[in-house]
């Protein structure tokens, strides 16, 4: 263990200073990076992250919504309480990593267990809606969203435990006011803006020596999409984007580590389960392709 862990350690090394050499006499690429990331950040996320921050927010300190169609949500998901149904309504719109903080949150206040917790991590893991419907064509983001609702519901029937349906989590309440949700929301949002654009930031700059762009696009998903998107359409091309969806890319996977660093909540479940959701929607997008294909 300590043999590989060296081995990776020199690897990195070199790897770095193969970047400094690069930028010694291709500063110019770098600047662009930075300059392109920036641009597409300011674009695509800043207004769907946004937006859909502030309205999950609300909706999970007020959860009318999940009150009203947990009764059927819990019958097909089998829910602790409406908190866990709140969390993965709520996780539908904001998309990780945000929704494994809010996740994470709702475990560290007694509303829901850590039992619920992991499994809510495995299948609650979307993107963000907002997100996805800046980035593409409207028939193409709805064919997306019909697939992550299917990959988590697959997912969920793997999670599901007869007990749980039984002894549901009476979770205490925790009261939030609309004045002090309102400066919860100013205080994290730009933090959480301007730490998304580091993680691009340092993301593309780690992944600009790689030449092939699929292997490139998995990095970070914003740029990831942007360059996938720009290629030619063919079933391939898609077929990567739909890892990258549901993989989360390597900037999310890090942000996610790092929020789950010192929590309860397992990150090596989070792992398993990703890559779980890849080879189940990869296998539902191929029926679907073959379907539309012969018929």
């Amino acid at each position: 263990m300590k043999f590989i862990q060296k081995i990776s350690y020199i690897f990195i090394n070199l790897y770095f200073i193969l970047l400094l050499f690069y930028f010694l006499y291709n500063k110019e690429v770098f600047f662009e990076s930075f300059k392109t990331t920036i641009i597409l950040w300011f674009e695509k996320l800043v207004p769907s992250i946004s937006t859909s921050y502030i309205l999950s927010i609300f909706l999970v300190n007020f959860p009318l919504v999940s009150y009203i169609i947990y009764p059927f949500f819990r019958k097909v998901y089998n829910f602790e309480n409406r908190k866990s149904c709140s969390l993965f309504l709520v996780s539908i719109i904001v998309g990780n990593p945000t929704s494994t903080k809010l996740i994470n949150n709702a475990v560290n206040n007694n509303e829901i267990s850590i039992t619920e917790g992991n499994r809510l991590l495995k299948y609650s893991c979307f993107i963000s809606t907002p997100f996805l419907y800046s980035i593409f064509e409207f028939n193409i983001f709805i064919f997306i969203l019909i697939l992550e609702l299917i990959t988590s519901l697959i997912v969920s029937k793997f999670n599901y435990n007869k007990i749980d349906s039984i002894h549901t989590k009476q979770s205490s309440i925790y009261n939030h006011s609309i004045l002090s949700t309102y400066f919860d929301i100013i205080n994290s949002l730009p933090t959480l803006l301007l730490s998304i654009l580091s993680s691009m930031l340092i993301c593309n700059l780690i992944s600009l020596l790689i030449p092939n762009s699929y292997i490139k696009s998995l990095f970070e998903i914003t740029s990831g999409i942007n360059i996938l998107v720009g290629l030619n359409q063919s079933f391939l091309t898609f077929c990567i984007i739909n890892i990258l969806i549901f993989s989360h890319g390597f900037a999310i996977i890090l942000q996610v580590y790092w929020i789950l660093k010192k929590s309860s909540l397992s990150f090596s479940n989070f792992i398993k389960y990703r890559l779980f959701s890849v080879i189940i929607s990869l296998i539902n997008l191929i029926i679907i392709y073959l379907f539309i294909f012969f018929f």
